[in-house]
């Protein structure tokens, strides 16, 4: 579940530990004769589980999946986790991607619009007139369609609920124009590996083909 060579699994990575920690807990009360041992097991199972915290990658990951967007924590955590949650999210959206767009654009994975190098941000993806020297705000629209980061977001977080087995990367490929910024936050955090089995895997490998002989 945690190991895939070709599809982004880290958006699992919470709620497969979570689920783990609750069987844990389920098998303390139907084995309490065993309760000692399984609490050396959930106390290391917590200590890695806060480290999650360390960073927003996990829970980024988990929003970016469309089974789960914010529905998730939204239902099981504690409604101070799930406010610093979303403003770490909706901070990450308003982060500047510039370079990182036009990148991706000259090496033609993707149609994106083209806008001038001067802007100092996507301004199409904020919602804002790149040749226009007014200074909008993120929440405003222009007459043109283009939606801004608050729009993007909110469009996205009411989405319908996809399957868990959904493929992110079809998913993405195919809503990159719908939801931009989200695409690009996509593009960089999807790509996280959820353990280090694969790699593991790839150095045993190899000595199937770089042997003494």
């Amino acid at each position: 579940m945690m190991a895939n060579k070709k599809l982004p699994i880290l958006s699992a990575a919470i709620p497969a530990f979570e689920k783990f920690m609750m069987a844990l807990e389920a098998l303390k009360a139907l084995c309490p004769d065993l309760a000692d041992v399984i609490d050396i097991g959930l106390t290391k199972a917590v200590k890695y589980y806060k480290r999650m915290d360390e960073t927003i990658a996990y829970v980024v990951a988990l929003f970016l999946h469309p089974a789960y967007r914010l529905k998730y924590i939204k239902r099981k955590w504690d409604t101070d986790y799930v406010e610093r949650a979303e403003a770490g999210i909706i901070k990450l959206s308003h982060h500047p991607i510039d370079d990182q767009m036009h990148d991706y654009h000259d090496s033609g994975l993707v149609d994106i619009p083209q806008q001038p190098m001067s802007v100092p941000k996507p301004a199409y993806v904020y919602g804002e007139d790149p040749n226009s020297d007014s200074d909008l705000s993120d929440s405003e629209t222009l007459n043109n369609g283009l939606q801004s980061v608050e729009q993007e977001y909110g469009k996205y977080i009411l989405g319908s609920r996809l399957s868990v087995n959904t493929n992110l990367l079809v998913f993405w490929e195919s809503n990159h124009l719908e939801f931009p910024t989200l695409f690009w936050i996509a593009m960089d955090y999807l790509a996280i590996q959820a353990s280090s089995v694969p790699s593991e895997r790839v150095f045993s490998s190899s000595k199937e083909t770089d042997t003494n002989r």
